[in-house]
C-alpha cells in the first residue's frame, strides 16, 4: 500500500488531487511523545473523515481507519487499526530510528457487495461496486518523520513533506518552511507528485540514499544555519528543542551559537550518519577497485 498520485483504482477512492469525491476529505494529525520516566515512544494519530457513506462502512464494522508505521534503518513495519478514528500506540526504545513515514488509510475489512456514495463525482452515478476485503476506500498524504529520541525532547528533528502554490519557486526547486512544530520541505505541485512517486520506487531501498543527500542533508543545514541566526524565534518550536538534544548527544555546540567556527554542515552529516558514504554509486566504485 503506497501513495501514488498516479495510481489508478478500479473504483473511487478518496484521496489528495483526486476527483473521485466532491468536496470530501480524509486526513490524520499525527503526534510523538516521549512517555514520561521512560524512553519508549507514543504515538497518538486522530483520523478525519468527512464522507457519511464511508464512515457508515466503519460504523457498521465493514471498514476500519489504519495506519501503516514503516522504518527502513530498523526494518520496524506496523499495522495499525481503528474503529473510532483514534490510534494510541506505544513504540519501544530503538525499534525505529533515522526517517520514519505512517501511512493512514481506510481499508475495508470483509466484502462489501453494491457499494456506492452520494458524494462520488457524476461520472459514477448509478454505478455501484462489489469490493473484497482488503480494498482501499481511502488514502491520505504519508507523514514523515526523522527520529532521534532524546532526554528533554518529545521527538528529534521532525520533517514534513508539503505542497506550495508559491510562484517565487522555480520547477525543481523547494524550499523550507521553519514556523511550525516540524520543518515543513515545500514543493511546487508537479515537483511535490514526482518526489512522491520517486520514493515510493525506491521503497526503502538503497537509492533513498540520493533523496537523504539531495533533499534532506541540505535542508538540515540550512535549519541547523538559520536556527544559529534566529534562536529568539525559532526556540520554542519542537524541532528547535529535538536537534538541540541531538547535537548534545554527537557532543556539538548547541543552537544559537555565534562562533563563526562551528561547521554545520559536519554536524548535519553526524545527525544523519554520514549519508554521503551511503551513496549506492560510491559503494560500486569501491566493490570495482
Amino acid at each position: 500500500m503506497k501513495f501514488d498520485l498516479a495510481k489508478s483504482y478500479p473504483h473511487p477512492v478518496l484521496r489528495p488531487q483526486s476527483s473521485d469525491y466532491v468536496d470530501r476529505a480524509f486526513q490524520v494529525e499525527i503526534e510523538l511523545d516521549l512517555i514520561a520516566e521512560a524512553t519508549d515512544l507514543r504515538l497518538t494519530a486522530e483520523f478525519e473523515l468527512s464522507d457519511s457513506d464511508i464512515q457508515r462502512l466503519i460504523d457498521d464494522g465493514c471498514a476500519s481507519y489504519a495506519l501503516l508505521a514503516r522504518c527502513s534503518k530498523t526494518h520496524y513495519r506496523a499495522l495499525m487499526w481503528s474503529s473510532t478514528g483514534d490510534i494510541r500506540h506505544d513504540i519501544r526504545d530503538g525499534e525505529i530510528a533515522g526517517l520514519v513515514e505512517f501511512a493512514p488509510f481506510v481499508i475495508a475489512t470483509r466484502r462489501i457487495d453494491g457499494f456506492s456514495a452520494t458524494q462520488w463525482h457524476p461520472d459514477f452515478e448509478g454505478m455501484t461496486f462489489n469490493l473484497a476485503e482488503g480494498t482501499v476506500l481511502a488514502l491520505d498524504e504519508p507523514k514523515e518523520y526523522w527520529i532521534d529520541n532524546a532526554e528533554e525532547a518529545p521527538i528529534g528533528s521532525i520533517f514534513d513533506l508539503g505542497r506550495t502554490d508559491d510562484t517565487n519557486l522555480q520547477p525543481g526547486q523547494w524550499r523550507c518552511d521553519l514556523e511550525g512544530d516540524r520543518v515543513r520541505i515545500e514543493m511546487p505541485e508537479d515537483n511535490h507528485a514526482r518526489f512522491l512517486a520517486a520514493r515510493a520506487a525506491i521503497d526503502g531501498g538503497a537509492d533513498g540514499a540520493y533523496l537523504m543527500n539531495g533533499v534532506y542533508l541540505p535542508a538540515l543545514v540550512y535549519v541547523l544555519t538559520q536556527a544559529d541566526a534566529s534562536e529568539h524565534d525559532l526556540g520554542d518550536y519542537r524541532w528547535f528543542r529535538c536537534l538541540n538534544a541531538r547535537l548534545a548527544v554527537l557532543g556539538r555546540p548547541a543552537l544559537g551559537s555565534k562562533d563563526a567556527k562551528i561547521d554545520r554542515l559536519r554536524d548535519a552529516q553526524l545527525v544523519f550518519d554520514d549519508p554521503f558514504a551511503r551513496l549506492p554509486l560510491l559503494k560500486r566504485m569501491d566493490g570495482a577497485a
